[in-house]
């Protein structure tokens, strides 16, 4: 009984560990600690950006997803460069990072108290 739990619980970690794998890294981003990543994520859930600091290269792709219980966007704070709309539960929406590097704040338009940084860089 104890090697089949065992057994289950190696199976588990090994799905999860190759889940997170395949669903959270594009080559042309950067994670916080400058890691290569394969796709650029950004999850809303509790009132907040994850991650809330993010790099890319210009012109790249960002997918946001809105996982909390009300509608939040992920919006540039110049108005401008970016702008995923309001994202109802669930939904999520992709966004093209700007092509000029440099520092970009962002925020959720009905919630500003949530914020963030894109940093465009080379």
């Amino acid at each position: 009984m104890l090697k089949k739990l065992l057994t289950l619980v190696a199976t588990a970690a090994i799905l999860t560990g190759c889940y997170h794998a395949a669903t959270t890294t594009t080559p042309t981003t950067q994670s916080k600690t400058g890691a290569v990543m394969e796709e650029t994520k950004i999850d809303i859930k509790n009132f907040a950006f994850s991650p809330n600091q993010t790099t890319v290269k210009p012109g790249a792709k960002i997918t946001v997803t809105n996982n909390d219980i009300t509608g939040h966007s992920f919006t540039a704070d110049d108005g401008k460069s970016f702008d995923t709309g309001i994202l109802a539960q669930g939904k999520s929406a992709t966004v093209t990072t700007p092509t000029t590097p440099g520092s970009y704040p962002f925020h959720c338009t009905p919630h500003p108290n949530m914020q963030g940084t894109l940093v465009v860089k080379e």
